[in-house]
């Protein structure tokens, strides 16, 4: 069952959809009005939500730095995210470090099967609106499968590393 604050969101979605392609960059300036109903759904106060913007800026900004620890080897990053326990902001760890720290690796592991887990929840809702649409053929399925296979198989590889031998 739909509660009423999520009607309203579908509604006020399909209104502006509607009325022109829906990005992100329209949907701020339609509910920028104060009297819109989906105002109080972003943070307005321009000291707040630019510490955000800053903070996602600096999150992308520190996992760019890859380096090669052995000649002919891959780069890899200088840090990794390691969450917080409970929740939180997390830290970035260097990744020479981590590796010596097997319950920061487990939390970083996890972080990443958390990702595998997302994707698999996004492959499973585009699979069920091309099921419920039905333009799904045979084609698709089989990629669909085999789609769900390799996240399976990288979840299950993910979850081997840092594990005890």
């Amino acid at each position: 069952m739909k509660t009423e604050r999520r009607q309203l969101l579908e509604a006020e979605l399909l209104k502006m959809h509607e009325a022109g392609p829906l990005t992100a960059s329209r949907f701020v300036a339609e509910v920028a009005d104060q009297g819109h109903p989906l105002h109080d759904r972003l943070e307005w106060d321009d000291t707040k939500a630019g510490h955000e913007f800053r903070l996602q800026q600096a999150r992308r900004l520190i996992v760019t730095v890859r380096i090669v620890v052995s000649e002919g080897a891959e780069a890899v990053p200088l840090f990794v995210h390691v969450p917080q326990s409970g929740g939180g902001e997390g830290e970035y760890e260097l990744s020479r470090v981590i590796i010596h720290q097997p319950d920061r690796l487990a939390a970083a592991r996890d972080e990443v099967l958390a990702a595998l887990a997302g994707a698999q929840r996004n492959l499973d809702d585009l699979g069920e609106i091309v099921r419920q649409y039905g333009k799904q053929d045979a084609p698709s399925r089989r990629h669909e499968r085999t789609a769900r296979r390799h996240i399976d198989k990288a979840r299950e590889q993910v979850s081997l590393i840092g594990a005890p031998q």
